[in-house]
């Protein structure tokens, strides 16, 4: 199912490497409607693809719409 939150910008972060684990890291900015941003978060966390939202901040934006920067990472197991 896909989210109708809107990405404003994608980043790509550095890459770390500890105990055979690599882990990429990603900067982004995306604003929607709380309901929809909570379901993107949602869908992050509990797709196979191992991403994980390591911190974030959310804003309003008005009218229940909000703006949210976050930093995500994927693992990949060596």
């Amino acid at each position: 199912r896909r989210s109708s939150v809107s990405l404003l910008y994608v980043k790509p972060g550095s890459e770390k490497t500890e105990d055979g684990v690599k882990k990429y890291y990603a900067n982004l900015e995306c604003e929607g409607q709380m309901e929809e941003v909570v379901s993107f978060f949602y869908h992050l966390e509990t797709t196979a693809d191992l991403l994980k939202i390591e911190k974030y901040e959310i804003q309003p934006k008005g009218d229940e719409a909000v703006r949210c920067v976050m930093s995500i990472s994927r693992m990949i197991l060596s």
